[in-house]
């Protein structure tokens, strides 16, 4: 899609915006050294039996009695607090590496603010290593490996919190393309942040002929993939592309603002 729309670059109306100087903001890109074991060790304050704890745990889910488990959960927590730490001193090396990642809204935030996404933050971070802490547990409950829960969480922990902050890039709506590092300006339906753009692009958007409108509704401002619009508009994924093509040339002529607003949409 992108070489199809290279084309309506290179006009004078567009000015790119001055990149940001993120080169200069301070990065870390080596991760802090593991502790030698995630778990407490008796020098250091131990306090239960790890395998009666798991045991307890295991019947608690099997039961599913809850408060049980939740209780049994907590003491494994604390005992792992050394392991949870050090992820959690990992976030900075996580965000220089892997880049800012986006949360939806929830409808409270939703009211006070415009977009549909939040950037991802560093008490979001502390929740997600906890959440994988918990899953990790419940996962090593659900196998038969006979590895220690310590030895099963060591090879798996680090992995799993990274592969759970890469997919906070995959939209709900699997029709949609995925999350960029800008998609704060993203909404459904999209909204630009400035009135008079928005109003702008709406009134020449509902002027088109329904199946032009429908192809830049779904593409831009809905942010499906060619492949989901086309089947949506029931065009082939080419004919949805040359449909795309000419309902620019078109907005070209009668609207370049407009033009250009979409076109920025399509850089996110």
């Amino acid at each position: 899609m992108s070489s199809i729309l290279d084309e309506f670059r290179d006009d004078e109306v567009v000015i790119e915006t001055p990149p940001l100087p993120i080169e200069e903001l301070p990065r870390v890109y080596e991760q802090p050294k593991a502790p030698l074991q995630l778990h407490r060790s008796k020098d250091a304050g131990a306090h239960c039996n790890m395998p009666l704890l798991i045991l307890r745990c295991q019947r608690c889910l099997n039961r599913e009695d809850i408060s049980g488990f939740g209780k049994s959960y907590s003491l494994l927590v604390n005992e792992f607090q050394p392991g949870i730490r050090w992820a959690i001193s990992c976030w900075e090396h996580l965000l220089s590496t892997q880049g800012c990642k986006f949360l939806p809204r929830s409808v409270p935030e939703k009211k006070c603010r415009r977009g549909d996404y939040r950037a991802f933050l560093e008490a979001d971070y502390h929740r997600l290593v906890h959440q994988v802490f918990k899953r990790s547990l419940i996962d090593y409950l659900h196998q038969t490996t006979s590895l220690d829960f310590a030895y099963y969480l060591a090879a798996r922990f680090w992995e799993n919190i990274l592969g759970t902050y890469r997919d906070l890039d995959i939209p709900e709506n699997p029709q949609q393309r995925r999350l960029t590092p800008y998609s704060y300006l993203r909404c459904t339906p999209y909204r630009f942040m400035n009135n008079y753009h928005h109003q702008k692009v709406s009134s020449l958007i509902w002027s088109l002929p329904e199946r032009k409108r429908k192809a830049i509704e779904y593409y831009f401002l809905h942010f499906f993939t060619v492949d989901s619009a086309a089947q949506i508009t029931e065009t082939t994924p080419e004919e949805f592309v040359l449909l795309i093509h000419k309902t620019l040339h078109q907005l070209r002529h009668r609207n370049k603002l407009v033009l250009y607003l979409l076109l920025q949409i399509e850089r996110y």
